[in-house]
């Protein structure tokens, strides 16, 4: 195991993310929806997010066993030091979407290390979750603009922001009490 969470606490601060994330939407729409459409090509959360991302892949490439590959940490350290640094500075379209979809496959491990030898069916909400994280994370690296277009759609008109905020606090409130219930 990398991480050292129980999945008791992975699943409420999951659970907290949603309905806290989602809460500004609810009360503050027009503001929220004008925030979302400018996230897609922000170079500052680009930066935060993939800097983030890759500081995370180093720390990880630097700690965790790497088998029979250990003799290599160092070259396969640099290399992804090599590769984030090169998207950093010559990919810069879509930087945040692609931090954030790094970031999302990342998160998603630590779901999968805590929910792992846990016999507790509730588990499988959160294991489906990770997944999802990664199916979307992969999509989203790799056709950013798919996150803009989506963004658009749903910040089309306040009460769709407020109805998806809404979704959005809901299954986070279902994701905690769970969290709290079942573990």
């Amino acid at each position: 195991m990398i991480y050292s969470f129980s999945l008791q606490a992975v699943a409420i601060v999951i659970g907290l993310a949603y309905l806290l994330g989602h809460l500004p939407g609810f009360f503050r729409p027009a503001l929220v929806g004008e925030w979302l459409r400018g996230v897609p090509r922000s170079g500052l959360l680009g930066y935060l997010f993939f800097g983030a991302a890759m500081v995370w892949t180093l720390f990880l490439v630097a700690t965790i066993d790497l088998g029979e590959f250990s003799t290599y940490r160092v070259r396969i350290f640099i290399f992804f030091l090599a590769l984030g640094t090169g998207v950093l500075f010559y990919a810069r379209d879509y930087l945040a979407v692609r931090g954030l979809a790094a970031l999302l496959c990342l998160a998603a491990d630590i779901v999968l290390d805590a929910a792992f030898l846990h016999n507790e069916p509730a588990k499988l909400v959160y294991v489906t979750l990770a997944y999802v994280w990664v199916v979307v994370g992969i999509l989203l690296f790799f056709s950013p603009y798919r996150l803009r277009d989506a963004i658009a759609w749903g910040t089309a008109t306040p009460e769709r922001i407020k109805l998806l905020s809404a979704g959005g606090a809901g299954f986070g409130l279902v994701l905690l009490g769970i969290g709290i219930v079942a573990f």
